[in-house]
């Protein structure tokens, strides 16, 4: 697939590969990676996830490594479509036993709705993709006995289903490394997922964008009781209403990655269909954008740019600048007198003014002879 060329194209193309990411459609991402901090978490980003693969009845397997109240809170259909798979209720060497048989039975039962339709609500079309979220994917590496390749091979492999694993960045890897080559697990994270989404904050990044417009020393984010010199934004200034800004890796299977930079918002009651007691929210329409398309932020980062397409969308004259199609037909058909003159066929020719009079023309020969 060739990158398109016009800006128009360019940015459908670059919605078109987060939408599919973010829905978990077949074949977009096997293993998308998510890198959340302190300054901003990747709480609504996965409830957005799970919002929009629900509203598909995908299945959907959350390994939680933490509390699931902040998911369940705010998907508007409470447990329903989701199996839970609690990582610290048993024994940790067990958990991989746990998954593959969770994977199985959703196997198993998604086959038995697609055989048997009368099952399901007729107005959702039947999914039989299946989801795998890690909700502390650093906690499956370090504390379990279960190493990331069979994961993925279980998975992706053997069931055909999407992983999405969330790796905190602001932990410290206390982990023992079994050998002094074997590579972090970071590190083996970032290698192995073919989609890497790294948050931030939207306050945060204005924040910047303003420093760096004032030419001033970019912001500092820290604690509020750690005591940093310069210009600071606290967790206090993390504001969860303002959007979540994406960084955004897509690998190809040729090995080249495509980058972009998103602004997720929170979703607004026109943004999906009103839930039924038979049909989950579907998406209406997408509303994640290229984060060069904010209003707020291209003000801030480019001020002259954003100035000119303002009067470009409506500049304030009494007299219209502009050209119709006809006139600027005309004036690309129009050859200056000096063209022809330039040829010329002997010494002394050029420069001469050549002039084929049309009909237009008031000439009167008797005149010319006086």
């Amino acid at each position: 697939m060739t990158v398109p060329n016009t800006s128009g194209a360019h940015q459908r193309h670059a919605i078109q590969l987060i939408s599919r990411v973010l829905s978990v459609r077949a074949g977009a991402s096997p293993f998308t990676l998510i890198l959340d901090s302190l300054t901003q978490r990747a709480t609504s980003v996965l409830r957005e996830i799970l919002r929009r693969v629900m509203g598909r009845r995908a299945r959907v397997i959350m390994v939680s490594f933490e509390s699931k109240s902040p998911f369940v809170s705010t998907l508007g259909q409470g447990e329903d479509g989701i199996r839970w798979v609690d990582a610290w209720a048993g024994k940790p060497e067990n958990l991989f036993n746990i998954l593959e048989t969770a994977l199985r039975e959703e196997k198993t039962a998604s086959t038995s709705s697609r055989t048997n339709p009368s099952t399901t609500s007729p107005s959702t079309p039947y999914s039989p993709e299946i989801v795998v979220v890690v909700d502390n994917i650093h906690d499956l590496l370090t504390h379990t006995s279960i190493p990331l390749p069979q994961l993925f091979t279980l998975v992706a492999g053997q069931y055909a289903a999407s992983l999405i694993g969330i790796y905190h960045t602001d932990l410290i890897d206390t982990a023992t490394v079994p050998s002094a080559y074997a590579p972090a697990p970071l590190l083996l994270l970032n290698f192995t997922a073919t989609t890497i989404l790294t948050l931030r904050s939207y306050t945060h990044v204005l924040a910047t964008a303003r420093a760096q417009s004032q030419s001033l020393p970019e912001p500092v984010y820290s604690l509020p009781y750690d005591g940093t010199e310069g210009i600071l934004e606290d967790l206090s200034a993390n504001s969860p209403e303002g959007g979540v800004v994406l960084d955004a890796e897509f690998r190809r299977k040729s090995g080249r990655a495509e980058r972009y930079t998103y602004f997720l918002r929170p979703p607004g009651p026109s943004d999906y269909a009103p839930l039924t007691d038979t049909a989950p929210p579907a998406l209406r329409k997408e509303f994640i954008v290229l984060l060069e398309q904010v209003p707020s932020y291209a003000i801030i980062s480019n001020p002259a740019s954003a100035a000119v397409d303002k009067n470009k969308d409506g500049m304030e004259t009494s007299f219209n600048l502009g050209l119709t199609d006809k006139q600027r037909e005309k004036r690309e058909n129009v050859v200056l007198p000096y063209f022809d003159a330039q040829k010329g066929e002997g010494a002394g020719e050029g420069g001469r003014i050549l002039y084929d009079m049309g009909e237009e023309d008031d000439f009167d020969e008797e005149e010319d002879e006086i």
